[in-house]
């Protein structure tokens, strides 16, 4: 069904844009390179670049593309050069320097190719896309020799944040090649979290550090001891094979040593990030099992002990859960309490007050209330909205502390913002390259997101980037920009619009008006 429902977006979309010069040439030119019909592309490109519209650039760099595609590196890295000094600053000039790097790193030029690599390592927030490109620039720094501590240093950060699962064994694993241990630890980390657990275990036995505590360790978690110390610190290698132990036993159900283990890092490693991320994972893994008790267990010592960690108050909603599923209201409602009190910026809090109102009593009321707090897209917030009506009377929902009304299937949509700015011709060319999803719309995208940044209104820009396709990013850079920009209680009309994109509205109050529902829960269902 939604597959339907964002094809249909997409065409509504499609409908109004302008025809931009050379669009039928490039789209010819990109499927030819595609199919590795190099000589037919470049003509296709060519002639693109001959009608001079606002693709040239573009077009110029799938010319690059093709020649390389031949075998003619020198040409390609020709063409690469002259498209960026033509004009710096265009955003073609951005990809061209990537595929340029790309180029010299399989020539084996290093040190040329890390330099290339500067530009796109440097971009923050950086897109979801250019971890590969992260990856790479690591890969060179590491090979020319002189950066080699900066690369590592890349591949640290790509571990624990990249967004790619497939992508961060391939950094843990380059990381094991290190001369410095504290680089191979994270290696050896992000191949546990990457749940590669065995290459986790033979990368640990190779250190000799880690093998001469290992029995030890495995000795006390078979007889289901923990340790004595209760302090913080102490040696990271032996932090590392509790951890290590931890994901083993768990993952093989050894329950009694995984929660040993556990025991173990909360208590002698309490303020190591890794040891929440770890706890958290045996106490979700532990539910999935069945083990009630002892998961309800390790999810109180991540909201106890670890009150700091991110992962906390996700803890306390699920103790609430827990609870509430054996139908203890009294102690489901304990949690769920402290998880609004202590974090009023949790994302779980008006999901606690929809479930504080289902356990009923005099206070269901104003739980409820507080739950339509989360706004539009919430689906407790929607949720609550539909049980406050009575009678089919409109429930306010909250807004940028202004009250607003539910919107009704039939409500008309607000001007597109990609169409108010269409007629610069930045906008023009997004809007295609995003309609026929080429690569080249993500750097559009990418310069458009960075220039919006010193714009007079950036979330304008911001949304018509989502209407666009480039949700994702666009919602990167405002948050970078704003961090409380996502809150609820005071995101705006043009902040919702960047999270729930416009070019959806003819599909989504058509079905709205068949199924007679919120057309912004439809959004909310449709993104989530």
């Amino acid at each position: 069904m939604f597959v339907g429902f964002f094809e249909m977006a997409l065409l509504c979309v499609a409908a109004q844009q302008a025809v931009l010069l050379g669009e039928a040439a490039y789209v010819q030119g990109e499927s030819l390179a595609r199919a590795g019909a190099w000589e037919q592309a470049i003509a296709a490109y060519g002639r693109c670049w001959a009608e001079g519209g606002a693709l040239g650039g573009y077009a110029q760099a799938g010319t690059a593309r093709c020649l390389a595609g031949q075998g003619k590196i020198s040409e390609a890295a020709a063409r690469y050069e002259a498209l960026m000094a033509a004009d710096p600053e265009a955003p073609w000039a951005m990809l061209a320097q990537a595929k340029l790097a790309v180029l010299l790193q399989a020539q084996g030029r290093h040190a040329e190719a890390g330099a290339r690599f500067d530009g796109l390592a440097g971009v923050s927030p950086a897109p979801w896309w250019m971890d590969a490109y992260r990856l790479q620039a690591a890969e060179s720094y590491i090979a020319g020799g002189a950066r080699a501590a900066e690369g590592y240093r890349l591949l640290r950060g790509l571990v624990s944040s990249a967004a790619s699962y497939r992508l961060r064994p391939d950094a843990a694993r380059k990381l094991l090649l290190s001369p410095a241990a504290e680089d191979r630890r994270a290696g050896i980390l992000g191949l546990l979290r990457s749940a590669k657990y065995s290459e986790a275990r033979d990368a640990l036995l190779k250190e000799g550090a880690a093998r001469e505590q290992r029995l030890a360790i495995s000795q006390a978690l078979a007889r289901d001891e923990a340790a004595p110390s209760a302090g913080g610190g102490g040696d990271p290698w032996r932090a590392l094979l509790l951890t290590s132990a931890v994901y083993e036993h768990g993952r093989k159900r050894a329950f009694g040593a995984a929660i040993a283990a556990g025991r173990w890092l909360a208590r002698a490693y309490e303020g190591e990030a890794a040891t929440g991320e770890t706890l958290w994972w045996l106490g979700r893994t532990l539910e999935r099992e069945g083990e009630t008790e002892r998961a309800e267990e390790i999810h109180e010592i991540v909201a106890e002990n670890r009150a700091a960690h991110y992962r906390a108050d996700d803890a306390l909603f699920q103790l609430g859960w827990l609870r509430h599923a054996q139908g203890d209201a009294a102690r489901a409602a304990e949690f769920w309490t402290a998880l609004i009190a202590r974090y009023p910026r949790s994302p779980f809090r008006h999901q606690a007050h929809f479930m504080m109102a289902a356990l009923g009593g005099e206070d269901g009321p104003r739980h409820l209330r507080r739950a339509i707090g989360g706004g539009l897209g919430d689906y407790y917030a929607h949720r609550a909205a539909e049980l406050s009506g009575v009678g089919g009377a409109p429930v306010a929902l909250g807004w940028n502390g202004a009250d607003l009304g539910l919107i009704s299937a039939g409500a008309p949509a607000a001007a597109s913002a990609l169409a108010l700015l269409e007629g610069e011709v930045r906008f023009a060319r997004l809007a295609f390259l995003g309609r026929h999803g080429f690569e080249a719309g993500q750097w559009e995208a990418l310069a458009l997101c960075r220039a919006a940044k010193g714009a007079a209104a950036p979330l304008k820009h911001y949304a018509a980037l989502a209407e666009a396709g480039f949700a994702h990013m666009a919602i990167q850079f405002a948050r970078a920009a704003d961090p409380d920009a996502l809150a609820a209680e005071t995101r705006g009309e043009e902040m919702n619009r960047i999270l729930y994109p416009r070019a959806y509205w003819p599909r989504v109050s058509r079905l709205a008006e068949e199924t007679q529902l919120d057309p912004y829960l439809l959004l909310a269902v449709a993104r989530a």
